[in-house]
């Protein structure tokens, strides 16, 4: 019985970690899987606009365009890529916390022997824990970056 009193707190603590370290590592997951998402989106369009007659006219979501017969991915929309990241995420059900909900940054680095654009978005956030105390939150951050190579060539004509 003097077992029980000793053992049951500490066999509960075990299995309230294990759930959360699940739940942690099944929102990255699910965080990567939006950033795949967000990828083949952003290939699709350099697909598209690279396939145009006359790119000059394209519309983009995530800032795709066509720059001196380039195919460019503007690193300043990195506001409509967080808006579609965090819909994301809340439709797939994680939660980030109101202190740190979220934030997408992209970068851009030329590769000037091979013509490559390399553009990285990372994901930093968040998110709320299932069991354990609010404040061990900050020790379970979620940082997910995605690489986008981009050599594509486009036409545009001036109006």
């Amino acid at each position: 019985m003097l077992e029980t009193a000793y053992v049951l707190p500490l066999l509960l603590g075990v299995v309230l970690f294990i759930i959360e370290t699940l739940s942690y590592a099944m929102n990255s997951l699910i965080v990567n899987d939006v950033l795949t998402d967000v990828h083949l989106a952003i290939v699709d369009e350099v697909r598209e606009i690279s396939a145009m007659d006359n790119a000059s006219g394209f519309v983009s979501d995530f800032g795709v365009y066509c720059d001196a017969g380039s195919v460019k991915l503007n690193v300043g929309a990195s506001e409509a890529v967080k808006a579609l990241v965090l819909n994301s995420l809340e439709i797939k059900g994680v939660e980030l916390l109101e202190t740190d909900p979220g934030a997408v940054n992209i970068t851009n680095e030329t590769d000037s022997q091979f013509g490559f654009d390399h553009y990285v978005i990372k994901f930093n956030g968040t998110a709320n824990t299932l069991t354990l105390p609010t404040f061990l939150n900050e020790y379970l951050p979620m940082n997910v970056d995605t690489v986008i190579s981009i050599k594509a060539s486009c036409q545009s004509s001036a109006p």
